[in-house]
C-alpha cells in the first residue's frame, strides 16, 4: 500500500505533493494508481475531476470525459471494485474506469 497523507485540497502521495484548486473527496488505490476525487463546487463546472497518480506521486492521468463541458454533471463518488476504479456522477450514472490510462469502459445508470 502506498504512503498517503490528505489535507482538505493538498495530498502527498511517496515523496511527491500536489495541491489542487478544489478540496479532496476521496482517495483510493487499485493496482498501484491511486485515485483522486476533487470536490467541485456548485457554482463551477468540471466533469473531469478524477485524477490518477502513480506511486511515487507521479501524475498519470484525468478521467475521460463522460459529458460535453458545458454540462455541469462532476463525479462525486469513487471506489474501487475487481481491480477498477467506479466512479458516480451525481446524475446516477455509474463509469467504471481503467486503473492505467483514466478511460472509461462502461457506464450504466445507477438511479
Amino acid at each position: 500500500m502506498t504512503d498517503i497523507e490528505v489535507a482538505d485540497s493538498t495530498i502527498q502521495i511517496g515523496g511527491s505533493t500536489h495541491e489542487f484548486e478544489y478540496a479532496i473527496d476521496e482517495v483510493v488505490e487499485v493496482n498501484g494508481i491511486v485515485g483522486v476525487l476533487l470536490s467541485i463546487p456548485t457554482d463551477e463546472t468540471n466533469n473531469r475531476n478524477v485524477l490518477g497518480f502513480d506511486e511515487n506521486g507521479s501524475f498519470q492521468w484525468k478521467i475521460e470525459a463522460l459529458y460535453p463541458d458545458d454540462k455541469d454533471i462532476p463525479f462525486v463518488y469513487i471506489n474501487s471494485k475487481d481491480g477498477m476504479f467506479i466512479a458516480d456522477s451525481w446524475m446516477g450514472i455509474r463509469a467504471t474506469v481503467d486503473p492505467q490510462t483514466g478511460k472509461i469502459t462502461e457506464t450504466a445508470v445507477t438511479k
